[in-house]
């Protein structure tokens, strides 16, 4: 009913009371705040009054996965809703309107209209009244609230009544906390109760009234022994016969219930409650829900139960659509709706309030469930005109429900309700269209008029008349209701407008009961109606010519609910939703060619990575000679993409380290996906330049600098997080960080290389019989390779290290590397011995020739001759030797390569990809004096000793890539994956899903970058630090994956990179300071070379700045360029105000020349000429001056209006 109907059930004095404490004054001074505005939409433009957005909510209808004879939604004839549903799955879906989605206890209540329509308008699932009084009730709070205590009084000296649905539905209310409640006034000191209950067979299964009403009467006798008190029914009927009227569609049932339950005046008296519903159920030929009512009386034949002076009432039901117009019979003074023959003075509170506006019930147990900032304090906020339609069986929902459990406008300036009255004193079942093609008539007109930019309305034949059990009917009520959809949509398609239609819950799609197997339960060989709602969830759609082609729906939110619904038609009427509102359904794709240029920028990323972060990790396995380039960027190949794809992240973080706050960005996705594609751009060069000048950055490090930059430019300094303390160690977070990591990280690393290779040179490398204690360390070095390479994988591999804590890491890495010691002892001595001594065969042989040897192997000393000056080459002694690729076959075999690939092979192209793995980074020892000096006064140890340590540095090698591909490369295309979840929902999240196809991106680049521009970083720190053997090497890697491990574990800020050149320099300081040096080495040559540290740590620092400052000047150029189509806007803009005040200037001297104001003269001479000095302004200066005169005008003619009155 509307809203003026409502009110006129209360007398002047009742509402005036009302709208002084919540009238449409304070809801609309709520909704106008500049609180409630909504920001536009980067994507879908604004509707308009003559391009509205239409939502329809189809009552009752949702999805079932029977498709059968009983679903009615299936059997009927809705070729509008089929070809909606054909366009599935861009812009249709399903969701779930039941349970927890809707706010209700669990998956296991069905959802109704109520909850349904607060999830649609609030746009969050809010915790409906069922687990409000759930709280209540548990807690004891109810007896503490100020409902109780008002009719506490009475209750304990009188009789308490309790009136409601007795039914365990979950919709109403619900037996067991009717149980509770009793219990509780018990423990209050209540001693007679009274129960008036009304049987269900609507939300619940019909036919079971007499099953509750025994239940109900056996467990009043138990509590009346128990306690000594007096518990007892007294009276009852069926619901939609008895008490549960709404909306004023019939108060004669309303009438019925008051007599019966307050006066004990029925058409039926008996003795017992149990033989009144057996009886009048007349063998289940009449519907638990249209019992009669009837009254318990004593052996006196006097009602048990009627309402008498100095007692007090409480309905008991939590839901309050169905107790408003009983609490107006039960508390309005002035009550004229039928005649109540006797008004006791009793004290009445509901479980709940009712009706928040107009305070019905005054006094209630558990405060009402209001929703603050539901979608229409928005939309009416933002100033959008609003039209709501739909008949009096569901006006509310579509009204009071939808506003967040208010009744009335919060705006009438703004909002029309139209209410369309139900049919009455028919069963709905015999007129199934019910009122629906009026309601399409009279929303089509409003859609047409021109008048309203969001129009609603609710079809409610479909479930109205599937509660009624009739089959066929309802298959009209849905045919109907597809046929008026159609007029709809023709409408919309007709004034250019767009459209959303959903439904509020399930019950017409399934009307029959099964079993647990899907199949319908048959009784007496008939099919048992379904009456009540369902589980299933509701249909979804979009569309409409003014919707941009590019708007479709998420593909990643399969478990959505109605509450989605808020935030995507908020997005549809043009406009951004509140952060706080559960995400949108669609996705816009405007910005399509930011994700195209990001995939590209990404894998130039990626192979920035390669040729730098990855490079480092191998630049010591090649410098010792474990590895050949080729080797290396096999083995780099396979564990990056293994340890990627295998144990990769499945979310990432989109801005790395906390850096930058997101919620600067929540209103602007589109600002957003072109930072992150700067940020690309810039981290990409910057590793190349990086590379080009040998220095091992930080990746991370390196996209952190350009997120600051793209953060300091787009949303300013504030936005990014310099340092911020936090509760757990190591107690900063953001930029300061990222300073002290420069320190800790090569610290922490240096220091434990130092202690492993001091520890190994003291326990193996110096011994006279190093060789046949290598063999005997073997297991004991292979446990800790294992243990530290298990831990390391576990803990960086993000599949892996939610499921696994750390104590489960550690026994599984125990296992792992006991399994791995055993092995080594049994197995891999011989092996590694037999490998050996092959290795030595062919160094032997290479040092008899001279040419292989050169200068760098003459004897030097006493010590052994080292291999450092061997050419590097992929068969140099002392690598893992590569088959030749000349003489396996002879020139005239078949075989042989074809012209074609030779000349490939020749091509400048050719070269350049394989420029990396076939650059021999061991060249620059002969060719660079202060290098050759390095590794001329480097130690020198047993060479077969050197050449055991070889397969364990390569396991050690793997181990580090395999760890560095489950975690680096995810987290280094962040802003990849940040720009994908943006084009994919048009929404910024700090956490993004990954696809393992954008891993394959990264795992690409990173092995073009390593095979092509690696040998740079690998030369560097394989080489050109300090003298790396196999020994060496070891320990490095060793060292490094320690300390990330220990990190990582206790949260200090480290990086990969910096861990590695950390570990190179501490066994180079070891070296340098302790060594001993050949005999004819140079005295004061060096043994590490200090410059190039230096030279790295200032690429640290660089890495913040360059990529910041790179990424600044992207960002910069893109977002303050001009761009045409806002300049053209702004001229718009510019004409339309100067319009407006030469009005209202024109105005005001009209005014001024009636009233002889001066004031108002000069007044609007002043706006005249400010229009006038030029058509198109420039719109700061001219706004503004434009709007100081305005503002003016208006002051002076404010004054000029009081003085008059005056």
């Amino acid at each position: 009913m509307s809203d003026e109907a409502h009110r006129a059930t209360l007398t002047d004095q009742q509402f005036g009371q009302g709208r002084a404490e919540h009238g449409e004054e304070a809801l609309r001074a709520e909704a106008a705040g500049g609180d409630f505005k909504l920001q536009p939409h980067p994507d879908i433009p604004r509707v308009s009054t003559d391009k509205p957005l239409l939502v329809i909510v189809l009552d009752g209808l949702g999805e079932s996965k029977y498709h059968d004879q009983y679903n009615a939604v299936h059997c009927a004839k809705t070729p509008t809703l089929d070809g909606l549903k054909a366009q599935a799955p861009r812009r249709w879906r399903t969701l779930r309107a039941h349970g927890t989605a809707v706010g209700l206890p669990s998956d296991a209540d069905m959802g109704n209209s109520e909850v349904g329509h607060n999830a649609l308008g609030a746009g969050q699932v809010v915790d409906q009244g069922a687990k409000c009084v759930d709280n209540a009730l548990a807690t004891g709070e109810l007896f503490k609230l100020d409902g109780w205590k008002y009719i506490e009084g009475n209750a304990k000296a009188g009789t308490l009544h309790l009136i409601g649905l007795l039914s365990d539905g979950g919709v109403h209310s619900r037996y067991d906390q009717l149980m509770l409640l009793m219990e509780g006034c018990i423990k209050q000191g209540v001693k007679r109760i009274r129960l008036h209950v009304l049987s269900d067979g609507r939300d619940v299964n019909d036919d079971t009234a007499v099953a509750w009403v025994e239940r109900l009467h056996g467990d009043c006798g138990k509590l009346s022994a128990q306690h000594s008190v007096d518990v007892r029914i007294a009276s009852g009927g069926g619901r939609m016969a008895v008490t549960m009227d709404r909306y004023e569609s019939d108060w004669r049932v309303v009438q019925r219930g008051y007599y019966a339950h307050v006066l004990g005046e029925a058409p039926h008296y008996f003795k017992d409650p149990v033989e009144a519903v057996r009886t009048l159920k007349k063998g289940n030929s009449v519907s638990d829900q249209y019992v009669d009512p009837w009254v318990v009386v004593d052996a006196a034949d006097k009602p048990v139960g009627a309402v008498q002076d100095g007692d007090a009432v409480v309905t008991f039901n939590f839901r309050a659509d169905r107790m408003v117009e009983l609490s107006q019979a039960l508390e309005y003074k002035d009550f004229t709706k039928f005649d109540r023959k006797r008004w006791p003075d009793f004290r009445f509170a509901g479980m709940m309030q009712y009706d928040g506006e107009l305070h019905l019930p005054k006094h209630f147990l558990v405060p009402p469930p209001l929703i603050e900032r539901a979608s229409e304090q928005y939309v009416v906020g933002t100033g959008l005109h609003v039209f709501a339609c739909s008949e009096s069986q569901k006006i509310g929902h579509v009204t009071f429900f939808w506003n967040g459990n208010r009744s009335g406008y919060l705006d009438p300036q703004l909002e029309k309700f139209e209410e369309i009255p139900s049919d009455q004193g028919i069963s709905f079942d015999k007129a199934p269209a019910m009122k629906a093609r009026e309601i399409a008539r009279t929303t089509k007109q409003a859609l047409l008029s021109g008048q309203y930019e969001f129009v609603r309305c609710n079809f409610a034949n479909p479930d109205m008349v599937g509660h009624t059990g009739n089959l066929q009917a309802a298959i009209e009520a849905v045919a109907v209701t597809d046929e008026c959809v159609k007029g709809l949509l023709d409408a919309v398609q007709q004034c250019g407008g767009r459209f959303l239609l959903t439904a509020d819950h399930g019950n017409a799609e399934d009307m029959v009961q099964r079993d647990k197997s899907g199949e319908p339960v048959f009784r007496d060989g008939k099919p048992v109606e379904l009456t009540s709602h369902t589980l299933n969830p509701v249909p979804c759609a979009i569309g409409g010519p003014s919707m941009p082609d590019s708007v479709h729906f998420r593909d990643d939110l399969p478990q959505a609910g109605l509450a989605n619904v808020t935030a995507t038609f908020i997005n549809l009427l043009g406009f951004q939703a509140p952060d706080f509102y559960k995400p949108t359904l669609i996705a816009s794709n405007e910005f399509t060619w930011v994700f195209v240029c990001s995939i590209f920028l990404a894998l130039f990323v990626a192979y920035g990575i390669g040729a730098n972060d990855v490079a480092n990790a191998f630049g010591s396995s090649v410098g010792a000679k474990a590895l050949t380039m080729k080797q290396a960027i096999v083995v780099a190949a396979i564990c990056e993409f293994g340890g990627a794809v295998l144990l990769g992240a499945g979310v990432t973080s989109t801005i790395r380290s906390n850096i930058a706050n997101l919620n600067d960005y929540k209103n602007k996705p589109d600002l957003y996906m072109y930072g992150m594609l700067c940020a690309l751009l810039a981290t990409g060069i910057w590793l190349i330049v990086a590379s080009y000048f040998e220095l091992p950055v930080s990746t991370t490090h390196s996209i952190v600098g350009s997120v600051i930059g793209m953060s300091m430019v787009a949303a300013g300094a504030s936005s990014v997080v310099w340092s911020k303390s936090k509760d757990s160690f190591p107690y900063l977070e953001g930029v300061s960080v990222i300073v002290i990591s420069w320190f800790t990280s090569p610290l922490l690393a240096g220091i434990c290389g130092a202690i492993l290779f001091l520890f190994t040179r003291h326990a193996v490398l110096r011994r006279k019989n190093s060789y046949v204690l290598s063999l005997w360390m073997l297991p004991l070095f292979t446990f800790l390779t294992v243990w530290i390479g298990c831990f390391y994988i576990i803990q960086k591999g993000p599949k892996l290290s939610e499921k696994v804590d750390n104590a489960k890491n550690a026994w599984i890495s125990t296992c792992f590397a006991a399994g791995g010691a055993l092995i080594a002892g049994l197995v891999g001595v011989p092996l590694i011995k037999r490998q050996v001594t092959r290795d030595w065969d062919e160094l032997c042989k290479a040092e008899v020739i001279p040419e292989l040897r050169g200068a760098a192997t003459e004897q030097t000393g006493k010590g052994m001759k080292d291999s450092d000056s061997d050419s590097g080459s992929a068969n140099a002694p002392g690598t893992t030797p590569e088959p030749s690729a000349e003489g396996v076959v002879g020139a005239g075999h078949p075989e042989r390569t074809p012209a074609a690939l030779r000349d490939l092979r020749k091509s400048k192209i050719w070269g350049a990809v394989t420029k990396s793995s076939n650059f021999n980074i061991h060249e620059v020892i002969s060719e660079d004096e202060k290098v050759h000096d390095l590794h001329a006064n480097g130690e020198q140890f047993d060479k077969k000793t050197e050449l055991s340590f070889k397969y364990l540095q390569v396991f050690t090698a793997m181990c580090n890539s395999f760890a560095h591909g489950s975690n680096d490369v995810a987290n280094a295309i962040g802003p990849f994956a940040g720009i994908y979840a943006v084009w994919q929902c048009t929404c910024v999240n700090s956490k993004s899903d990954v696809p393992v196809w954008i891993l394959v991106i990264g795992g690409v680049g990173i092995v073009l970058g390593l095979a092509t521009y690696g040998y740079k970083i690998m030369r560097v720190l394989g080489v050109k630090m300090t003298k790396l053997t196999n020994s060496r090497g070891y320990c490095v890697e060793l060292a490094a994956a320690a300390v990330i491990i220990v990190g990582s574990r206790y949260g200090l800020p480290l990086s990969t990179t910096h861990c590695m050149v950390g570990a190179v320099t501490g066994i180079g300081i070891v070296e340098a300071v302790s060594g001993h040096r050949p005999e004819g080495a140079n005295a004061n040559g060096r043994a590490f070379n200090w410059v190039l540290l230096i030279k790295f740590f200032c690429g640290w620092v660089a890495t913040l700045v360059v990529a910041g400052l790179t990424s600044a000047a992207f960002t910069a150029q893109g977002v303050y360029a001009p761009f045409k189509t806002d300049t053209d806007q702004r001229v718009q803009d510019s004409l339309s105000l100067n319009t407006t005040a030469n009005a209202i200037a024109n105005n005001l001297t009209s005014f001024a020349a009636t009233s002889n104001n001066v004031a108002l003269s000069q007044a609007a001479t002043i706006i005249a000429q400010a229009c006038n000095s030029t058509m198109v302004p420039t719109p700061p200066t001219t706004f503004d001056a434009i709007s100081a005169c305005v503002n003016t005008a208006m002051v002076t003619l404010n004054n000029t209006l009081i003085a008059g009155s005056a």
